[in-house]
């Protein structure tokens, strides 16, 4: 998140300023987002199971002998001990919401007049 910012801060310097963001500006403000959103999730996430394993282990625990507990809160109980396979799918889901963004960056651009600029400002020659 902070090398995001820094970034944000070193476009600010180096980018003319005009009316509209740039492509670049678009994916970096994009991306924050996104990295926010990342955040928010997981810690979200992290915290339903931890919500949930202890109401599980709480019905589980307070039923009487003669009662049978509803075998729902086994399954929960099971997919609460490890969460490496929802951290790993949020990751993966992430990851490609990332790298959509670089594509629509890297994609064709709108108007060659936009790359051109952008070229420009870093010293980089176009074929």
């Amino acid at each position: 998140m902070m090398s995001m910012t820094v970034i944000v801060g070193i476009l600010n310097d180096s980018v003319p300023k005009s009316s509209d963001l740039s492509r670049l500006g678009y994916f970096v403000f994009f991306d924050i987002i996104l990295i926010c959103g990342a955040v928010v999730v997981i810690l979200l996430c992290h915290n339903l199971r931890v919500v949930m394993r202890k109401m599980a282990k709480e019905k589980l625990g307070g039923s009487r002998k003669n009662e049978i507990p509803w075998s729902g809160w086994l399954i929960v109980l099971r997919l609460t001990r490890n969460s490496a396979i929802a951290r790993l799918s949020l990751f993966v889901v992430f990851v490609i919401l990332h790298t959509i963004n670089l594509v629509i960056l890297l994609g064709k651009p709108r108007a060659a007049r936009e790359f051109e600029a952008l070229t420009h400002v870093f010293n980089v020659t176009s074929s």
